[in-house]
Protein backbone atom coordinates (compact mmCIF):
# COMPACT_ATOMS: atom_id res chain seq x y z
CA UNK A 1 0.00 0.00 0.00
CA UNK A 2 1.47 3.58 -0.91
CA UNK A 3 2.24 5.41 2.19
CA UNK A 4 1.81 8.82 1.12
CA UNK A 5 -2.28 7.61 0.23
CA UNK A 6 -2.49 6.56 3.81
CA UNK A 7 -0.80 9.91 5.67
CA UNK A 8 -2.74 12.27 3.11
CA UNK A 9 -4.99 15.10 4.14
CA UNK A 10 -8.15 13.58 3.22
CA UNK A 11 -7.09 10.23 5.03
CA UNK A 12 -6.30 12.91 8.23
CA UNK A 13 -9.45 14.16 7.83
CA UNK A 14 -11.56 11.20 7.57
CA UNK A 15 -10.20 9.82 10.60
CA UNK A 16 -10.62 13.12 12.73
CA UNK A 17 -14.28 13.11 11.73
CA UNK A 18 -15.19 9.36 11.42
CA UNK A 19 -16.42 9.14 14.70
CA UNK A 20 -17.94 12.34 15.18
CA UNK A 21 -19.99 11.51 12.31
CA UNK A 22 -21.01 7.84 13.75
CA UNK A 23 -22.05 9.63 16.20
CA UNK A 24 -24.32 12.12 15.24
CA UNK A 25 -25.88 9.48 13.05
CA UNK A 26 -26.46 7.50 16.23
CA UNK A 27 -27.81 11.28 18.03
CA UNK A 28 -30.08 11.82 15.27
CA UNK A 29 -31.53 8.37 14.56
CA UNK A 30 -31.93 8.55 18.79
CA UNK A 31 -33.96 12.14 18.57
CA UNK A 32 -36.16 11.01 15.33
CA UNK A 33 -36.92 7.55 17.54
CA UNK A 34 -37.61 9.84 20.42
CA UNK A 35 -39.81 12.43 18.82
CA UNK A 36 -41.28 10.76 16.11
CA UNK A 37 -44.70 11.86 16.25
CA UNK A 38 -43.55 16.01 16.35
CA UNK A 39 -41.23 14.84 13.35
CA UNK A 40 -44.32 13.16 11.72
CA UNK A 41 -46.93 16.24 12.56
CA UNK A 42 -44.20 18.39 11.06
CA UNK A 43 -43.81 16.51 7.51
CA UNK A 44 -47.61 15.84 7.59
CA UNK A 45 -48.35 19.57 7.31
CA UNK A 46 -46.01 19.92 4.34
CA UNK A 47 -47.86 17.70 2.26
CA UNK A 48 -51.23 18.37 4.00
CA UNK A 49 -51.25 21.98 3.90
CA UNK A 50 -50.44 24.44 0.52
CA UNK A 51 -49.28 27.11 2.98
CA UNK A 52 -46.50 24.48 3.29
CA UNK A 53 -45.65 22.81 0.10
CA UNK A 54 -42.04 24.62 0.40
CA UNK A 55 -40.80 23.58 3.60
CA UNK A 56 -40.30 19.75 2.29
CA UNK A 57 -37.20 21.75 -0.28
CA UNK A 58 -35.69 22.87 3.16
CA UNK A 59 -33.73 19.79 4.79
CA UNK A 60 -32.24 19.22 0.81
CA UNK A 61 -31.32 22.81 0.60
CA UNK A 62 -29.39 23.26 3.84
CA UNK A 63 -27.99 19.62 3.30
CA UNK A 64 -27.09 21.27 0.10
CA UNK A 65 -25.33 24.09 1.93
CA UNK A 66 -23.41 22.42 4.12
CA UNK A 67 -21.81 19.93 1.13
CA UNK A 68 -21.02 23.42 -0.15
CA UNK A 69 -18.24 23.71 2.97
CA UNK A 70 -17.02 20.15 3.16
CA UNK A 71 -13.70 21.01 1.72
CA UNK A 72 -13.28 23.55 4.59
CA UNK A 73 -15.10 21.19 7.33
CA UNK A 74 -12.49 18.89 6.41
CA UNK A 75 -9.76 20.57 7.66
CA UNK A 76 -11.24 21.24 11.29
CA UNK A 77 -11.30 19.02 13.84
CA UNK A 78 -14.11 18.22 15.92
CA UNK A 79 -14.76 19.76 19.34
CA UNK A 80 -17.19 18.64 21.18
CA UNK A 81 -19.06 21.54 23.64
CA UNK A 82 -20.82 19.92 26.16
CA UNK A 83 -22.33 23.22 26.96
CA UNK A 84 -24.87 22.38 23.64
CA UNK A 85 -26.01 19.58 25.43
CA UNK A 86 -27.11 21.57 28.98
CA UNK A 87 -28.54 24.19 26.18
CA UNK A 88 -30.90 21.05 25.13
CA UNK A 89 -32.18 21.38 28.55
CA UNK A 90 -34.19 24.40 28.31
CA UNK A 91 -34.81 23.67 24.38
CA UNK A 92 -36.91 20.46 25.49
CA UNK A 93 -38.84 22.06 28.34
CA UNK A 94 -40.26 24.07 25.53
CA UNK A 95 -40.47 20.59 23.56
CA UNK A 96 -42.22 19.75 26.68
CA UNK A 97 -44.67 22.30 27.01
CA UNK A 98 -45.53 22.30 23.62
CA UNK A 99 -46.41 18.88 23.13
CA UNK A 100 -48.21 18.74 26.53
CA UNK A 101 -50.64 21.26 25.33
CA UNK A 102 -50.59 20.81 21.71
CA UNK A 103 -48.86 23.60 20.26
CA UNK A 104 -47.75 22.54 17.12
CA UNK A 105 -45.83 25.89 16.33
CA UNK A 106 -43.51 24.97 20.14
CA UNK A 107 -43.14 21.67 19.46
CA UNK A 108 -41.81 22.02 16.21
CA UNK A 109 -39.09 24.58 16.91
CA UNK A 110 -38.12 23.26 19.44
CA UNK A 111 -37.50 20.34 17.42
CA UNK A 112 -35.62 21.75 14.93
CA UNK A 113 -33.43 23.49 17.56
CA UNK A 114 -32.63 20.30 18.89
CA UNK A 115 -31.33 19.08 15.28
CA UNK A 116 -29.15 22.42 15.37
CA UNK A 117 -27.62 21.92 18.91
CA UNK A 118 -26.41 18.33 18.43
CA UNK A 119 -23.75 20.10 15.65
CA UNK A 120 -21.98 22.06 18.43
CA UNK A 121 -22.45 19.70 20.94
CA UNK A 122 -20.09 16.81 19.31
CA UNK A 123 -18.21 19.01 16.73
CA UNK A 124 -17.97 22.47 18.75
CA UNK A 125 -18.90 25.81 18.41
CA UNK A 126 -16.37 26.79 15.75
CA UNK A 127 -18.26 23.77 13.05
CA UNK A 128 -21.09 25.55 14.33
CA UNK A 129 -20.72 28.91 13.62
CA UNK A 130 -19.10 27.74 9.70
CA UNK A 131 -22.39 25.93 9.50
CA UNK A 132 -24.69 28.96 10.88
CA UNK A 133 -26.67 29.36 7.54
CA UNK A 134 -27.46 26.08 6.79
CA UNK A 135 -28.58 25.41 10.69
CA UNK A 136 -30.57 28.37 11.14
CA UNK A 137 -32.33 27.59 7.27
CA UNK A 138 -33.76 24.70 8.88
CA UNK A 139 -35.96 27.09 10.86
CA UNK A 140 -37.99 27.73 7.44
CA UNK A 141 -39.08 24.30 7.55
CA UNK A 142 -41.55 24.86 10.22
CA UNK A 143 -44.74 25.38 9.54
CA UNK A 144 -45.53 28.31 10.85
CA UNK A 145 -47.62 31.69 10.23
CA UNK A 146 -51.35 30.48 10.58
CA UNK A 147 -52.22 33.60 13.32
CA UNK A 148 -51.56 35.67 10.77
CA UNK A 149 -54.37 34.49 8.71
CA UNK A 150 -57.09 37.23 10.39
CA UNK A 151 -54.83 41.06 9.95
CA UNK A 152 -54.09 39.65 6.26
CA UNK A 153 -57.53 38.65 5.20
CA UNK A 154 -58.54 42.48 7.01
CA UNK A 155 -55.26 44.11 4.62
CA UNK A 156 -56.07 42.23 2.08
CA UNK A 157 -60.34 43.80 2.40
CA UNK A 158 -58.92 47.02 3.26
CA UNK A 159 -56.82 47.67 0.28
CA UNK A 160 -59.50 45.97 -2.14
CA UNK A 161 -62.48 48.19 -0.52
CA UNK A 162 -60.13 51.56 -0.80
CA UNK A 163 -58.94 50.22 -4.91
CA UNK A 164 -61.88 49.57 -5.60
CA UNK A 165 -63.44 52.92 -4.59
CA UNK A 166 -60.77 55.19 -5.80
CA UNK A 167 -61.45 53.40 -9.20
CA UNK A 168 -64.98 55.10 -9.09
CA UNK A 169 -67.06 51.42 -7.70
CA UNK A 170 -69.57 52.20 -5.00
CA UNK A 171 -69.13 49.53 -2.17
CA UNK A 172 -70.60 48.77 0.66
CA UNK A 173 -68.57 46.43 3.34
CA UNK A 174 -69.70 44.27 6.18
CA UNK A 175 -66.72 42.35 8.03
CA UNK A 176 -64.86 40.53 5.44
CA UNK A 177 -67.80 40.78 3.21
CA UNK A 178 -68.32 43.97 0.57
CA UNK A 179 -71.09 44.59 -2.41
CA UNK A 180 -70.19 46.16 -5.21
CA UNK A 181 -72.90 46.64 -8.18
CA UNK A 182 -72.40 43.30 -10.14
CA UNK A 183 -72.43 40.98 -7.31
CA UNK A 184 -70.89 39.76 -3.66
CA UNK A 185 -67.36 39.37 -2.63
CA UNK A 186 -65.49 38.22 0.38
CA UNK A 187 -62.37 37.42 1.63
CA UNK A 188 -61.69 33.85 2.75
CA UNK A 189 -58.23 32.47 3.58
CA UNK A 190 -57.06 31.56 0.36
CA UNK A 191 -57.16 35.37 -0.38
CA UNK A 192 -55.33 36.41 2.89
CA UNK A 193 -51.41 35.87 0.53
CA UNK A 194 -50.21 33.87 3.79
CA UNK A 195 -49.21 30.91 0.98
CA UNK A 196 -47.43 33.66 -1.14
CA UNK A 197 -45.70 35.53 2.02
CA UNK A 198 -44.24 32.32 3.59
CA UNK A 199 -42.76 30.85 0.44
CA UNK A 200 -41.59 33.74 -0.67
CA UNK A 201 -39.68 34.37 2.93
CA UNK A 202 -37.59 31.27 2.21
CA UNK A 203 -36.77 32.21 -1.48
CA UNK A 204 -35.71 35.25 -0.47
CA UNK A 205 -33.92 34.46 2.15
CA UNK A 206 -32.00 32.16 0.20
CA UNK A 207 -31.28 34.28 -2.33
CA UNK A 208 -29.84 37.15 -0.28
CA UNK A 209 -27.39 34.42 1.21
CA UNK A 210 -26.18 33.22 -2.07
CA UNK A 211 -26.45 36.67 -3.82
CA UNK A 212 -25.13 39.17 -1.49
CA UNK A 213 -22.22 39.86 0.40
CA UNK A 214 -22.66 42.32 3.26
CA UNK A 215 -25.62 41.98 5.70
CA UNK A 216 -27.05 45.08 4.99
CA UNK A 217 -27.70 44.25 1.69
CA UNK A 218 -28.86 40.65 2.85
CA UNK A 219 -31.30 42.32 5.06
CA UNK A 220 -32.55 44.76 2.26
CA UNK A 221 -33.46 41.59 0.13
CA UNK A 222 -35.25 39.88 2.72
CA UNK A 223 -37.35 43.30 3.79
CA UNK A 224 -38.39 43.64 0.55
CA UNK A 225 -39.14 39.61 0.07
CA UNK A 226 -41.43 40.37 2.69
CA UNK A 227 -42.95 43.19 1.79
CA UNK A 228 -43.41 42.24 -2.18
CA UNK A 229 -46.10 39.55 -1.71
CA UNK A 230 -48.11 41.06 0.79
CA UNK A 231 -49.24 44.28 -1.61
CA UNK A 232 -48.58 41.69 -4.58
CA UNK A 233 -51.50 39.90 -3.20
CA UNK A 234 -53.76 43.17 -2.28
CA UNK A 235 -53.23 43.88 -5.95
CA UNK A 236 -53.68 40.52 -6.97
CA UNK A 237 -57.30 40.55 -4.88
CA UNK A 238 -58.39 43.97 -6.84
CA UNK A 239 -57.88 43.18 -10.08
CA UNK A 240 -59.84 39.94 -9.79
CA UNK A 241 -62.43 41.74 -8.12
CA UNK A 242 -61.81 44.19 -11.31
CA UNK A 243 -61.62 41.39 -13.70
CA UNK A 244 -64.93 39.53 -11.90
CA UNK A 245 -66.66 43.27 -12.17
CA UNK A 246 -65.87 43.60 -15.75
CA UNK A 247 -66.65 40.72 -17.52
CA UNK A 248 -70.09 40.15 -16.12
CA UNK A 249 -69.06 37.63 -13.32
CA UNK A 250 -67.72 35.43 -16.32
CA UNK A 251 -63.66 35.73 -15.56
CA UNK A 252 -61.83 35.46 -12.45
CA UNK A 253 -64.60 33.05 -10.47
CA UNK A 254 -63.98 29.35 -9.79
CA UNK A 255 -60.50 27.77 -10.29
CA UNK A 256 -59.46 30.62 -12.89
CA UNK A 257 -59.41 32.72 -9.69
CA UNK A 258 -56.99 30.47 -8.41
CA UNK A 259 -54.87 30.58 -12.01
CA UNK A 260 -54.53 34.28 -12.15
CA UNK A 261 -53.93 34.71 -8.77
CA UNK A 262 -50.64 31.97 -9.32
CA UNK A 263 -49.70 33.95 -12.48
CA UNK A 264 -49.72 37.07 -11.25
CA UNK A 265 -47.76 36.21 -8.21
CA UNK A 266 -45.02 34.00 -10.39
CA UNK A 267 -44.99 37.69 -12.54
CA UNK A 268 -44.10 39.83 -9.19
CA UNK A 269 -41.65 36.72 -8.02
CA UNK A 270 -39.78 36.86 -11.44
CA UNK A 271 -39.86 40.30 -11.71
CA UNK A 272 -38.29 41.14 -8.07
CA UNK A 273 -35.47 38.58 -8.32
CA UNK A 274 -34.40 39.70 -11.62
CA UNK A 275 -34.36 43.03 -9.84
CA UNK A 276 -32.46 41.54 -7.41
CA UNK A 277 -29.86 39.62 -9.40
CA UNK A 278 -28.95 43.03 -11.47
CA UNK A 279 -27.45 44.34 -7.86
CA UNK A 280 -26.23 41.03 -6.55
CA UNK A 281 -22.28 41.50 -5.71
CA UNK A 282 -20.18 40.61 -8.53
CA UNK A 283 -18.15 37.81 -8.40
CA UNK A 284 -19.32 37.10 -4.64
CA UNK A 285 -19.78 33.72 -3.72
CA UNK A 286 -20.69 32.18 -0.45
CA UNK A 287 -17.75 30.28 0.13
CA UNK A 288 -16.25 30.04 3.31
CA UNK A 289 -13.43 32.20 4.16
CA UNK A 290 -10.32 30.71 5.25
CA UNK A 291 -10.07 29.23 9.03
CA UNK A 292 -8.33 30.94 11.89
CA UNK A 293 -5.39 29.24 14.04
CA UNK A 294 -7.82 29.19 16.41
CA UNK A 295 -10.32 27.37 14.05
CA UNK A 296 -7.71 25.27 12.96
CA UNK A 297 -6.09 24.32 16.31
CA UNK A 298 -9.00 23.05 18.11
CA UNK A 299 -8.62 19.63 19.84
CA UNK A 300 -10.85 17.02 21.49
CA UNK A 301 -9.95 12.95 22.51
CA UNK A 302 -12.56 10.49 22.77
CA UNK A 303 -13.23 10.90 26.02
CA UNK A 304 -14.92 14.63 25.60
CA UNK A 305 -16.71 13.01 22.11
CA UNK A 306 -18.14 10.26 24.35
CA UNK A 307 -19.03 12.85 27.37
CA UNK A 308 -20.68 14.82 24.77
CA UNK A 309 -23.05 12.05 23.45
CA UNK A 310 -23.75 10.65 26.58
CA UNK A 311 -25.14 13.83 28.02
CA UNK A 312 -27.40 14.76 24.98
CA UNK A 313 -28.88 10.85 24.74
CA UNK A 314 -29.40 11.25 28.56
CA UNK A 315 -31.20 14.91 28.25
CA UNK A 316 -33.19 13.09 25.11
CA UNK A 317 -34.31 10.11 26.86
CA UNK A 318 -35.45 12.33 30.00
CA UNK A 319 -37.85 14.74 28.18
CA UNK A 320 -39.13 11.57 26.27
CA UNK A 321 -39.23 9.62 29.32
CA UNK A 322 -41.36 12.89 31.06
CA UNK A 323 -43.61 13.02 28.48
CA UNK A 324 -44.17 9.63 28.31
CA UNK A 325 -44.82 9.53 31.77
CA UNK A 326 -47.64 12.39 31.85
CA UNK A 327 -48.85 11.15 29.18
CA UNK A 328 -49.83 7.78 30.97
CA UNK A 329 -51.20 9.89 33.47
CA UNK A 330 -54.11 11.13 31.74
CA UNK A 331 -57.80 9.15 31.99
CA UNK A 332 -58.32 6.74 28.96
CA UNK A 333 -62.23 6.74 29.43
CA UNK A 334 -64.28 8.76 26.97
CA UNK A 335 -65.95 11.32 28.82
CA UNK A 336 -69.98 11.63 28.14
CA UNK A 337 -71.93 14.60 28.19
CA UNK A 338 -75.49 12.82 28.08
CA UNK A 339 -77.86 12.42 29.86
CA UNK A 340 -77.48 15.58 31.96
CA UNK A 341 -77.11 15.00 35.49
CA UNK A 342 -79.81 18.01 35.86
CA UNK A 343 -82.02 19.47 33.67
CA UNK A 344 -81.33 23.27 32.82
CA UNK A 345 -83.12 26.37 33.94
CA UNK A 346 -85.09 26.62 30.54
CA UNK A 347 -86.85 24.61 28.73
CA UNK A 348 -85.74 22.39 25.87
CA UNK A 349 -87.02 22.97 22.60
CA UNK A 350 -85.92 20.37 20.50
CA UNK A 351 -87.93 21.63 17.54
CA UNK A 352 -86.26 24.48 17.41
CA UNK A 353 -83.58 25.23 14.65
CA UNK A 354 -80.94 27.43 13.76
CA UNK A 355 -79.62 26.24 10.24
CA UNK A 356 -76.03 26.91 11.65
CA UNK A 357 -73.38 24.74 13.59
CA UNK A 358 -70.18 25.61 14.63
CA UNK A 359 -67.44 23.43 12.98
CA UNK A 360 -65.77 22.21 15.75
CA UNK A 361 -63.88 18.56 14.25
CA UNK A 362 -63.01 15.69 16.47
CA UNK A 363 -64.55 16.48 20.40
CA UNK A 364 -64.29 13.46 23.01
CA UNK A 365 -67.98 14.67 22.96
CA UNK A 366 -70.20 16.83 22.64
CA UNK A 367 -73.95 17.92 23.15
CA UNK A 368 -76.15 20.39 21.01
CA UNK A 369 -79.70 21.77 21.88
CA UNK A 370 -82.09 24.69 21.68
CA UNK A 371 -83.88 25.92 25.28
CA UNK A 372 -86.75 28.43 25.24
CA UNK A 373 -86.77 30.93 28.36
CA UNK A 374 -89.47 32.41 30.55
CA UNK A 375 -90.20 35.41 28.07
CA UNK A 376 -89.93 33.36 25.28
CA UNK A 377 -86.53 33.68 23.95
CA UNK A 378 -84.97 31.05 22.10
CA UNK A 379 -80.98 30.28 22.57
CA UNK A 380 -78.76 27.53 21.14
CA UNK A 381 -76.15 25.68 22.86
CA UNK A 382 -73.19 23.71 21.78
CA UNK A 383 -70.70 21.70 24.34
CA UNK A 384 -67.81 20.24 23.13
CA UNK A 385 -65.39 17.85 25.86
CA UNK A 386 -62.17 17.38 25.06
CA UNK A 387 -59.74 14.70 26.80
CA UNK A 388 -56.46 13.46 25.61
CA UNK A 389 -55.69 16.15 23.82
CA UNK A 390 -53.34 15.98 20.56
CA UNK A 391 -53.12 17.28 17.12
CA UNK A 392 -56.47 15.89 16.13
CA UNK A 393 -58.48 16.35 19.40
CA UNK A 394 -57.78 19.53 20.86
CA UNK A 395 -59.54 22.36 22.42
CA UNK A 396 -57.89 25.60 21.28
CA UNK A 397 -57.06 24.79 17.64
CA UNK A 398 -57.23 26.97 14.42
CA UNK A 399 -58.94 24.14 13.32
CA UNK A 400 -62.21 24.85 15.69
CA UNK A 401 -64.19 27.50 13.92
CA UNK A 402 -67.32 29.33 14.18
CA UNK A 403 -67.69 28.62 10.12
CA UNK A 404 -65.43 27.34 7.79
CA UNK A 405 -63.09 29.26 5.41
CA UNK A 406 -65.41 28.11 2.19
CA UNK A 407 -68.48 28.21 4.15
CA UNK A 408 -71.11 29.12 1.28
CA UNK A 409 -73.98 29.58 3.99
CA UNK A 410 -72.40 31.95 6.49
CA UNK A 411 -70.31 34.68 6.66
CA UNK A 412 -68.47 36.26 10.09
CA UNK A 413 -69.54 39.95 10.25
CA UNK A 414 -67.87 41.51 13.60
CA UNK A 415 -65.95 39.67 16.66
CA UNK A 416 -64.82 41.25 20.08
CA UNK A 417 -64.49 39.86 23.16
CA UNK A 418 -66.22 41.06 26.59
CA UNK A 419 -66.90 39.59 30.05
CA UNK A 420 -70.55 38.69 31.30
CA UNK A 421 -71.02 38.85 35.01
CA UNK A 422 -73.29 37.17 36.91
CA UNK A 423 -74.50 35.81 40.46
CA UNK A 424 -71.44 33.04 40.59
CA UNK A 425 -68.47 35.12 38.68
CA UNK A 426 -67.69 36.41 35.57
CA UNK A 427 -68.05 34.94 31.84
CA UNK A 428 -65.33 36.08 29.43
CA UNK A 429 -66.16 35.27 25.97
CA UNK A 430 -65.59 36.20 22.05
CA UNK A 431 -68.76 37.67 20.36
CA UNK A 432 -69.29 37.10 16.88
CA UNK A 433 -72.01 37.92 15.06
CA UNK A 434 -72.53 35.90 11.70
CA UNK A 435 -74.84 36.61 8.42
CA UNK A 436 -76.65 34.65 6.20
CA UNK A 437 -75.27 34.88 2.51
CA UNK A 438 -78.77 34.26 1.20
CA UNK A 439 -81.71 36.97 0.98
CA UNK A 440 -82.66 36.75 4.22
CA UNK A 441 -79.21 37.98 5.41
CA UNK A 442 -80.17 36.41 8.66
CA UNK A 443 -78.33 37.11 11.63
CA UNK A 444 -77.24 35.10 14.75
CA UNK A 445 -74.88 36.47 18.01
CA UNK A 446 -72.76 34.27 18.90
CA UNK A 447 -70.76 33.69 22.46
CA UNK A 448 -68.12 31.34 22.77
CA UNK A 449 -65.57 30.53 25.78
CA UNK A 450 -62.96 28.39 27.37
CA UNK A 451 -63.32 25.99 30.54
CA UNK A 452 -60.32 24.50 31.61
CA UNK A 453 -59.50 23.37 35.14
CA UNK A 454 -62.72 25.20 36.69
CA UNK A 455 -62.22 28.68 35.31
CA UNK A 456 -63.99 30.45 31.81
CA UNK A 457 -61.02 31.84 29.89
CA UNK A 458 -61.68 33.43 26.09
CA UNK A 459 -57.72 34.19 25.53
CA UNK A 460 -56.06 31.09 23.68
CA UNK A 461 -52.83 31.50 25.26
CA UNK A 462 -54.31 31.78 28.71
CA UNK A 463 -56.09 28.62 27.74
CA UNK A 464 -53.15 26.88 26.70
CA UNK A 465 -50.95 27.99 29.72
CA UNK A 466 -54.05 26.90 32.20
CA UNK A 467 -53.62 23.54 30.28
CA UNK A 468 -50.11 23.04 30.79
CA UNK A 469 -51.03 23.77 34.93
CA UNK A 470 -53.41 21.57 35.02
CA UNK A 471 -51.17 18.94 33.51
CA UNK A 472 -47.86 19.28 34.92
CA UNK A 473 -50.17 19.30 38.26
CA UNK A 474 -51.47 15.60 37.34
CA UNK A 475 -54.81 16.23 36.48
CA UNK A 476 -55.16 15.62 33.27
CA UNK A 477 -55.96 18.09 30.49
CA UNK A 478 -59.63 17.74 30.45
CA UNK A 479 -61.17 21.07 28.85
CA UNK A 480 -64.70 22.39 26.90
CA UNK A 481 -65.82 24.63 24.76
CA UNK A 482 -69.10 26.72 25.57
CA UNK A 483 -71.04 28.33 22.08
CA UNK A 484 -74.33 29.86 22.83
CA UNK A 485 -76.13 31.64 20.10
CA UNK A 486 -79.10 33.57 19.50
CA UNK A 487 -81.15 34.78 16.62
CA UNK A 488 -80.59 38.83 16.01
CA UNK A 489 -84.44 39.23 15.52
CA UNK A 490 -85.01 37.84 18.99
CA UNK A 491 -87.69 40.15 20.67
CA UNK A 492 -85.60 42.21 23.77
CA UNK A 493 -82.29 41.48 21.94
CA UNK A 494 -80.10 38.35 21.32
CA UNK A 495 -77.30 39.76 23.51
CA UNK A 496 -80.39 39.67 26.06
CA UNK A 497 -81.04 36.51 25.81
CA UNK A 498 -77.74 35.19 25.95
CA UNK A 499 -77.39 37.20 29.45
CA UNK A 500 -80.16 36.20 30.71
CA UNK A 501 -79.60 32.05 29.75
CA UNK A 502 -76.17 32.46 31.47
CA UNK A 503 -77.29 34.05 34.54
CA UNK A 504 -79.65 31.01 35.30
CA UNK A 505 -78.27 28.05 33.38
CA UNK A 506 -74.20 28.44 34.23
CA UNK A 507 -74.04 27.19 37.42
CA UNK A 508 -76.15 24.14 36.15
CA UNK A 509 -73.43 23.76 33.18
CA UNK A 510 -70.44 23.73 35.46
CA UNK A 511 -72.20 21.10 37.93
CA UNK A 512 -72.14 19.06 34.68
CA UNK A 513 -68.44 19.88 33.29
CA UNK A 514 -67.10 18.60 36.72
CA UNK A 515 -69.24 16.15 36.80
CA UNK A 516 -68.06 14.88 33.67
CA UNK A 517 -64.40 15.30 34.57
CA UNK A 518 -64.73 13.50 38.23
CA UNK A 519 -66.21 10.70 36.39
CA UNK A 520 -62.92 9.13 35.26
CA UNK A 521 -60.30 11.58 37.42
CA UNK A 522 -57.14 10.59 36.46
CA UNK A 523 -55.32 9.00 39.89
Amino acid sequence: MNPSVMNSPATHASGRWRPTLLALAALYLLLFGLFAQGFGSMVALWFGSENYAHAVLVPPLSLWLVWRQRQLLATMTPAPAPLASWLLFAVLALWLAGHLVAVNALVHFSLVAELILVVPALCGWAVARRLMFPLGFLFLAVPFGEFLYAPMMEATADFTVAALRATGIPVYREGLQFVIPSGNWSVVEACSGLRYFVASTMVGVLFAHLNFKSMPRRLVFVAVALVVPLVANWVRAYLIVMIGHLSSNRLAVGVDHLIYGWVFFGIVMFLMFAIGARFADAHWSDAPAPLDPAELASRAGATGLVQAGVLTAVVMALAGGTAFTLDASRSSATPRLAPWSEPLAWRNASGEGFGWSPQMPNPRDSDSAAFVGPQGQVVGLYLGYYRRQNDDHKLVSSWNQLIGSKDEAWARADTRTQSIDFAHGALPLERSELVARNASARRLIVWRSYWIDDQWVVNPVEAKWLTLRQRLLGRGDDGAMLILYADASTQGGADAALQSFVKDNLPLIERQLRRVRSDHQPQ
